[in-house]
């Protein structure tokens, strides 16, 4: 088990690094879903604002990106709390983990990666120009349902929910395998005991037999 200690070392140093990578990029998606625009300043930004409105789907997106957001806070404090603070987790954690895995890549990965599709469409459909304004100045007016940033960081955050899965499915199974090897430990040491014990007491009483025989 030596052996594997730093393989399991830089699997947690890789899983904290992207899954840290990933609540950063959820948070900046979710204030760009609830940042307000800036008011015009030009004829031409105002003219793009008469056409602009705020969408009940970029709602809906940034709350969606806030779940996420907090999930992967979540993930991240489990991780640095088993690193840090963990002895011997208690037995109930591997069926936990067991949940937590066919959950996750069954139930959340692709839960996660269809409102991740959803939103991207919708914030890509609304940054096509739909008016005869320069594209310069539809850039240069911030608008969360029209930035190209936005489209962008939705796009990107779709691989990220691969990867950061991925990462995460492979440090649970080695947490996992981990917890197992050592509760086997654990229970081999214990009856290796009782059974030491057992043979004193056998002793003890055989020598006790051959006093009174004596």
């Amino acid at each position: 088990m030596a052996s594997n200690r730093p393989r399991s070392v830089l699997l947690f140093l890789l899983t904290v690094l992207v899954t840290s990578m990933a609540l950063a990029m959820a948070v900046w998606l979710t204030v760009w879903c609830f940042l307000p625009p800036p008011q015009p300043t030009t004829p031409a930004q105002l003219a793009l604002a008469q056409h602009i409105s705020r969408q009940p789907a970029m709602i809906v997106a940034g709350i969606f990106k806030a779940l996420w957001a907090l999930s992967e806070a979540v993930i991240l404090l489990f991780y640095v709390m088993q690193a840090f603070t963990w002895r011997m987790p208690p037995a109930w954690t591997t069926t936990w983990l067991d949940h937590l895995n066919w959950t996750q890549h069954w139930i959340a990965w692709p839960f996660f990666l269809l409102v991740q599709a959803v939103s991207g469409i919708v914030a890509l459909a609304k940054a096509v120009p739909r008016t005869d304004v320069p594209l310069s100045d539809q850039i240069l007016y911030i608008d969360p349902s029209k930035k190209i940033g936005f489209v962008l960081g939705c796009i990107l955050s779709w691989p990220f929910h691969i990867i950061t899965f991925t990462v995460q499915y492979f440090y649970l199974c080695n947490l996992q395998q981990t917890m197992l090897y050592y509760y086997s430990v654990e229970r081999n040491e214990i009856a290796l005991e009782e059974a030491q014990d057992a043979k004193l007491a056998q002793e003890r009483l055989s020598a006790l037999r051959a006093q009174h025989s004596s």
